[in-house]
C-alpha cells in the first residue's frame, strides 16, 4: 500500500506541473498542497500522511529541484503490461527509492 500511495504521491506532483518554487514560502506551499491532495485521498491529515506514507526521498528530492528527471522518465516507461505489478509511477518511485537509499 505504501508504494500505491507513493505513486499517488508522484501523481500529485505530476498533476499539479510543480515547478522550481521561486522562494522557500512558495515551495512549502507547493509541498503542503500536494501532501494535502494525498491525505485527501488517504482519509487521514497532512501529517499522518508525510510521516507514514510520503518517502522523505521524495520531498528532498523536490526541494533540491531534482524531481523532475524522475517524473520526466514516465513519459518513456511503456504502457503497464501487467508483468510486474507495477504502474509506472510506482516504477519509477522504485528508481528514486533504490537510487537514494543511505
Amino acid at each position: 500500500m505504501v508504494c500505491l500511495e507513493a505513486g499517488r504521491l508522484v501523481d500529485a506532483f505530476v498533476d499539479n506541473e510543480l515547478g522550481p518554487a521561486a522562494s522557500a514560502a512558495e515551495l512549502k506551499k507547493k509541498i503542503v498542497n500536494v501532501l494535502d491532495q494525498v491525505a485527501a485521498h488517504l482519509g487521514n491529515t497532512r501529517t499522518v500522511c508525510k510521516k507514514y506514507y510520503v518517502h522523505p526521498a521524495i520531498l528532498t528530492l523536490y526541494e533540491k529541484d531534482k524531481l523532475k528527471k524522475y517524473i520526466d522518465q514516465l513519459d518513456s516507461i511503456e504502457v503497464d503490461d501487467d508483468k510486474s505489478g507495477l504502474t509506472a509511477e510506482e516504477k519509477v518511485l522504485m528508481k528514486i527509492l533504490s537510487s537514494n537509499h543511505h
